[in-house]
């Protein structure tokens, strides 16, 4: 009885952590929707314009604790090629490498995963015009 009154509460606290993470999310950027849904996920769509010569991204970032946050393009299309730093598997973008910084829960999305989204989209418009990735690689062993 008591592990399953631990596992309510550990689901709270991510409630509570998400619904912190939109708060902040909405107070710093242009959002479209963000929400903390019932099984502990929270979904943002924001416009992201990289710079003043690029067009309108839509992104949408999901995170589900304990995992940690996926981005993906939804407009335009970015179709998946190996040289640029995205997942086949689900085609979200990889922006750091998990491997010697992985995500940690006490990390505002704010202020890491939308400015790596930022990034990543500069480091994708250089690619669309040079053929060149600049941004950091890491290879991806068992794709997301």
């Amino acid at each position: 009885m008591a592990n399953k009154h631990y596992k309510k509460r550990r689901s709270t606290s991510y409630y509570k952590d998400l619904y912190l993470q939109m708060q902040y999310i909405k107070r710093v950027f242009n959002v479209e929707e963000c929400t903390v849904s019932r099984n502990n996920e929270l979904l943002c769509n924001l416009t992201v314009t990289p710079t003043s010569l690029s067009e309108e991204y839509l992104v949408q970032i999901r995170y589900k604790p304990p995992g940690s946050p996926k981005v993906f393009v939804l407009r335009p299309h970015i179709p998946y090629c190996s040289r640029i730093h995205m997942y086949s598997k689900d085609k979200s973008l990889c922006l750091y490498d998990h491997r010697f910084a992985p995500w940690n829960e006490k990390l505002k999305i704010a202020n890491t995963i939308i400015p790596w989204i930022v990034e990543w989209l500069i480091f994708y418009e250089y690619f669309t015009l040079t053929g060149v990735w600049k941004g950091d690689s890491a290879e991806h062993h068992g794709d997301k």
